[in-house]
C-alpha cells in the first residue's frame, strides 16, 4: 500500500470515520424555541462536508495573498524535508527500496548488560566556528533514539515543527515587524509516508537576502529547497534543467558555489501555492472514496494546513458563518469597529459587535439523540451538502475551476462559460441593491432551486430591512420536502 500503511490503519480509519458520521446523523442541536438543527449539517472536516472545508481552505489562502499584496510583500517558498533517519523507503532507479539508514538500522550498537541491540545512544554536540576555522565541543549532549517508534509519520512532524521553530527563533525572522511576516505551511507526505512542509513566507524585500541565507545556514542542501517572487543582488537565479526521463535537476549543482542561486517562484504565486494544497486533498473531491492519501493523514492524526497568527481568530470567522471575510474582520479589529467578548474559561467568542451594533451572539443548544423509530433516510434528507463557490485558478499554464470541490480541467470554452454562470454567487458580500435584485430573481416553485440557499438570502434580506412583516427562519426548515 501506498505512504507506508497496512490494512489495520485502513480497518481503523475507516471504522472511526463511520462511527463519526452515524454519531453525526444519529444526533441534533435544539435551541430554546424547540427547533432541531442536525449535527452533522454543522460539522466541517476534509471528508465530512469536504465542499464547505474546501472553501474555507481557499478562503484562508486568498485573505493571507491579498494581505500580502496590501502590504507589498513578496514570498519566499521553503520546502523542508527530513533527515535519512526518517525515511523508511528510498528511491533508487525509479522506485522504492528499503532505507538502511532508517531508525539509525545501520549503527551497531549493543547494551553489555542485556546483550541485545541498544534502544539509545549519546553523541556530543559539535560547533563550527567559522571566525577561528575550528570545531569545539558545546559542552552539551544529544541523546539518539534507535527505536523504529521514534521515526514514524507523527514523529516525523514534531521534528519537523522542532525544525522550523529554529527559523522563526532566529535574528533573521524575529528582526521583521510582526505584521509583515504572515505564513502559512501544509504538510505532505512522500511515497514511503514519511512527511514533509511547503512553506509560503510573505516578507518585504528588505529582509529577503537576509532570511535566505538563515535557510541555506539553517537546512543546508539537500533538506530543504527555497524559491523566491524576489531575487536579491547578491544572488543569481536558476531555473531547473530537465535531464533524464520524469526528472528535473536544478542548475545551480553545476555551479561551484550553489548557495549564491535561488530559484525564481512563479508568476502566479497563489496558482502555485493552491497546487500544493490541492495535492493533499486528489480525493476529497467528487464525491470519490477515501483513499490511501486521507488515510495517511488520518491515521496519524495529522493536519494539513496550518497559519501564522496574523489575521483574526478563525473561531471569530466562523461564528458569523461567512458574512465577512478574514481580512475585513481583521481590518476592523484593528479599527476598534469590532469587539468580540470571550468566555473566560474557554476564550472562545460569546458576542460580537460592529460599530456598538450587535452582529452576532452565542446561542444556547441543546445536543440531543433522534428516536430510533424515526427513518434514517428522513435524516439523510435534511443533510443537504452547501452550494459551492467557483473559484478560478491558474496551475503551470491550464486554467482550473473548483466548483462543488472539484479541481476540473475546461478544455471547451462555451461549456466553461455555462458552467460558470451556473454556479451560486455569495450572497453575504452583495450590498443591499444586489440582494434585492438577486432574490427577485428566485422562484420558490421552481423545482431546481436550492431551498437552503433561498432561505439564506431570504434571511439576509430580513436582517438588512429589506423584508416587511417577515420572521428569521432556521434553513432547515427550507428542506423540507412538499408533495
Amino acid at each position: 500500500m501506498k505512504y507506508g500503511l497496512n490494512y489495520y490503519d485502513v480497518d481503523k480509519v475507516i471504522t472511526s470515520m463511520d462511527k463519526t458520521k452515524s454519531f453525526l446523523m444519529g444526533h441534533y442541536l435544539q435551541d430554546s424555541n424547540g427547533e432541531k438543527y442536525q449535527l452533522i449539517n454543522y460539522y466541517k472536516s476534509a471528508y465530512i462536508n469536504t465542499e464547505r472545508y474546501i472553501a474555507e481552505l481557499q478562503h484562508r489562502v486568498w485573505s493571507y495573498y491579498n494581505y500580502a499584496q496590501e502590504q507589498e510583500l513578496e514570498t519566499v517558498f521553503l520546502t523542508l524535508t527530513l533527515p535519512s533517519e526518517y525515511h523508511r523507503q528510498k528511491q533508487q532507479n525509479g522506485r522504492l527500496v528499503k532505507n538502511p539508514k532508517f531508525a539509525h538500522r545501520h549503527i551497531k550498537l549493543y547494551d553489555t548488560t542485556t546483550h541485545k541491540r541498544a534502544t539509545s545512544y549519546t553523541k556530543p554536540v559539535i560547533k563550527y566556528y567559522k571566525t577561528l576555522g575550528i570545531s569545539k565541543h558545546t559542552g552539551k549532549y544529544q541523546t539518539i533514539s534507535l527505536l523504529k517508534r521514534d521515526y514514524k509519520p507523527r514523529a516525523g512532524i514534531k521534528q519537523l515543527t522542532k525544525l522550523l521553530s529554529k527559523l522563526r527563533h532566529d535574528r533573521s525572522f524575529k528582526s521583521i515587524p510582526k505584521d509583515k511576516r504572515p505564513y502559512f505551511r501544509m504538510t505532505e507526505p512522500h511515497k514511503d509516508g514519511t512527511p514533509h512542509v511547503h512553506v509560503a513566507f510573505f516578507i518585504s524585500k528588505e529582509y529577503i537576502e537576509k532570511f535566505i541565507k538563515a535557510i541555506q545556514r539553517l537546512y543546508p542542501n539537500p533538506q530543504s529547497d527555497v524559491a523566491s517572487t524576489f531575487i536579491p543582488s547578491s544572488y543569481k537565479e536558476y531555473q531547473r534543467v530537465y535531464r533524464s526521463k520524469n526528472k528535473y535537476y536544478p542548475a545551480y549543482k553545476q555551479s561551484e558555489n550553489a548557495k549564491d542561486y535561488i530559484r525564481l517562484q512563479i508568476s502566479n504565486t497563489v496558482s502555485y501555492l493552491m497546487k500544493y494544497i490541492y495535492k493533499t486533498l486528489d480525493d476529497m473531491r467528487n464525491g470519490a472514496n477515501v483513499t490511501e492519501l486521507s488515510v495517511w493523514y488520518l491515521a496519524n492524526n495529522i493536519c494539513r494546513f496550518y497559519t501564522s497568527r496574523t489575521l483574526i481568530s478563525l473561531n471569530v470567522y466562523r461564528a458569523l458563518n461567512g458574512r465577512m471575510g478574514l481580512l475585513e474582520l481583521t481590518k476592523s479589529y484593528e479599527s476598534d469597529e469590532l469587539t468580540v467578548y470571550l468566555d473566560a474559561d474557554s476564550k472562545k467568542p460569546m458576542m460580537i459587535e460592529l460599530d456598538g451594533n450587535l452582529l452576532w451572539n452565542k446561542k444556547h443548544f441543546e445536543l440531543k439523540e433522534y428516536d430510533s423509530s424515526e427513518d434514517l433516510q428522513k435524516r439523510k434528507d435534511r443533510h443537504v451538502k452547501p452550494p459551492a463557490i467557483t473559484i478560478p485558478v491558474e496551475i503551470d499554464g491550464e486554467e482550473f475551476y473548483m466548483f462543488k470541490g472539484s479541481l476540473r480541467l475546461h478544455q471547451n470554452r462555451e461549456e466553461e462559460r455555462d458552467y460558470i454562470s451556473s454556479s451560486i454567487p455569495i450572497a453575504s458580500r452583495m450590498s443591499s441593491y444586489q440582494l434585492y435584485e438577486y432574490y427577485k430573481t428566485l422562484d420558490i416553485d421552481d423545482p431546481n432551486i436550492n431551498l437552503a440557499h433561498f432561505g439564506h438570502v431570504q434571511n439576509l434580506m430580513v436582517e438588512q430591512g429589506l423584508l416587511d412583516n417577515t420572521p428569521l427562519q432556521p434553513l432547515n426548515s427550507f428542506n423540507t420536502k412538499f408533495d
